[in-house]
């Protein structure tokens, strides 16, 4: 089964998330630290946390990155 550019990017984004937030409790994540070293790293640079909890598809993101590539994919 093919999956379309949106299915596949949504896809790609739930899984790093997933990922990350499986990760975060066995490593003692803390938030606040992840936002602190992501400003030292980006700069100023946008970070958005996104709960994937209240949003599987992380609608934010993938109309992000979306738009990022142009309006012909």
């Amino acid at each position: 089964m093919l999956l379309s550019l949106q299915e596949r990017e949504r896809l790609m984004i739930y899984t790093a998330a997933k990922l990350a937030t499986g990760l975060a409790g066995r490593v003692n994540a803390d938030l606040s630290v992840t936002a602190r070293d992501a400003k030292d790293k980006r700069g100023d640079r946008p970070v958005r946390f996104l709960s994937l909890v209240e949003n599987p598809a992380a609608d934010e993101a993938t109309a992000w990155v979306r738009d990022r590539l142009g309006s012909d994919r």
